[in-house]
């Protein structure tokens, strides 16, 4: 009898262990230890129970997606909730009905601080265990890119998304997410979650502030600040970066400097303007969120320097725009966030940085762009906007590629799409790409 009880003892007790360490390694992002640490329990078996005991600050602010363009669905009824921890350095995905794509499985990824990478994943849960894919499967990569990064918006629109316009719940989302908070507590899998954060939206009759929590705000944040050490990993690594590393640099906080400096030789100035004053202006108009207006036209003018030489920065963005409205807009200064990145992966970098400031040498900065560049042959021509070739693929991939290929609209590539007088006419009348606008120079590379 002592014996059965000290066997059970041990039992408990490397179960016990096993939660602990499970707890320990979501909370620190760990997604594989945290797996491992899952099936070392034998007790927790099930997707529910797999979601019950992660770490409340995994579930503390989750994001619910009622239209989802993952090949996790989600609906009013039943969202696709949305998980991240406080350094968004992984995230979890799950919906709530069998008959939704996705169901059987949890979407997840993670964040490399090492290698400034996200990884993707699925788990699956099979004969009592929880399996984990290897990272970046094929199926992920088709719409998370090859360089994959998170698909989500900039603040501060997130169509789809329950708190949709700057995290207050419009009169559709209202009602809908009201009757949710009334069934989750009895959902298998949405009990799970931090619901009582929520509370004052259901108590109020007539609640008018944002979500509590602000989730979508969070996630963004959170995501956001991950996707430019991603950005600042892809620059030091193109092409010729050691030699255009100072004008990068002095290109995010130094801009009225080299305007004033003429800090370019002439055949090195089509580096600042592949995309022009007017298409610059085409994309401001466009307001598709707070501050979107002065982020386009600093956000264009640095990526000029990288389109201008072939170097495709479409990816840079976690968003489904366009060419010209893609943007960092994060509720933050982009900028100063890529410049401290770019500085902290670049020691060559960091003998420009003002003692004890954030700030750059401005005039230091260019002054060695000037030496390095000064009597250096182009490599290549440089190109514009207007009449680079890969243009109208690029936005076809950006603004269109998720519905005609991954999504419920009538499956097509770009060559067959051009052939089609309905997908024409609709560009022309700005009636497509679905839910966005494209600018007059973006519809004229479409359609040319």
């Amino acid at each position: 009898m002592v014996g059965f009880q000290r066997m059970q003892f041990s039992r408990l007790l490397l179960v016990f262990i096993s939660l602990i360490f499970f707890k320990t390694s979501f909370a620190n992002g760990e997604l594989a230890r945290g797996i491992e640490q899952f099936n070392a329990s034998n007790f927790l078996k099930t997707l529910p129970e797999f979601l019950r005991f992660l770490p409340t600050s995994l579930k503390a602010s989750p994001v619910f997606i009622y239209q989802s363009a993952s090949l996790q669905e989600a609906s009013f009824e039943f969202p696709r909730a949305i998980l991240s921890n406080p350094q968004g350095t992984l995230v979890l995905s799950f919906n709530g009905h069998s008959s939704q794509g996705g169901y059987e499985r949890i979407e997840a990824f993670d964040f490399s601080e090492d290698e400034a990478k996200f990884r993707f994943y699925e788990i699956n849960f099979v004969n009592n265990r929880a399996v984990l894919s290897n990272p970046n499967p094929s199926k992920c990569l088709t719409c998370h890119r090859a360089d994959p990064r998170p698909n989500w918006e900039s603040y501060d629109q997130w169509p789809g998304s329950f708190g949709s316009q700057d995290d207050h719940l419009s009169d559709i989302e209202m009602p809908s997410f009201k009757s949710l908070l009334k069934t989750f507590p009895s959902h298998e899998r949405y009990r799970s979650l931090r619901l009582s954060q929520f509370a004052p939206v259901l108590n109020s009759p007539r609640y008018t502030g944002r979500m509590p929590g602000d989730p979508n705000i969070t996630l963004t944040a959170r995501l956001s600040k991950n996707n430019l050490k991603r950005v600042a990993r892809i620059i030091t690594e193109s092409e010729d970066y050691a030699i255009y590393r100072y004008l990068i640099l002095a290109s995010l906080t130094c801009t009225s400097e080299i305007e004033q400096s003429g800090a370019l030789p002439e055949k090195y100035l089509p580096l600042l303007s592949y995309y022009t004053s007017k298409q610059i202006r085409e994309a401001v108009a466009i307001q598709t969120s707070i501050g979107s207006g002065t982020s386009y036209e600093s956000t264009l003018r640095f990526r000029s320097l990288f389109d201008s030489r072939g170097i495709d920065t479409s990816d840079w963005f976690m968003n489904f725009k366009g060419a010209l409205t893609n943007n960092f807009l994060n509720g933050t200064d982009w900028q100063s966030e890529l410049q401290e990145m770019l500085l902290e992966r670049d020691p060559e970098l960091k003998s420009y940085r003002v003692s004890q400031s954030d700030a750059v040498d401005c005039w230091k900065l260019i002054t060695k762009n000037e030496e390095v560049l000064s009597g250096k042959p182009l490599k290549q021509e440089l190109r514009s906007f207007e009449k680079d070739p890969e243009v109208p693929q690029r936005i076809w991939d950006r603004a269109c590629l998720q519905c005609h290929d991954l999504g419920s609209a009538n499956q097509m590539t770009f060559a067959e799409a051009k052939q089609k007088k309905a997908f024409r006419r609709h560009v022309a009348n700005g009636t497509m790409p679905k839910n966005q606008t494209l600018t007059p120079s973006e519809i004229d590379a479409l359609l040319k």
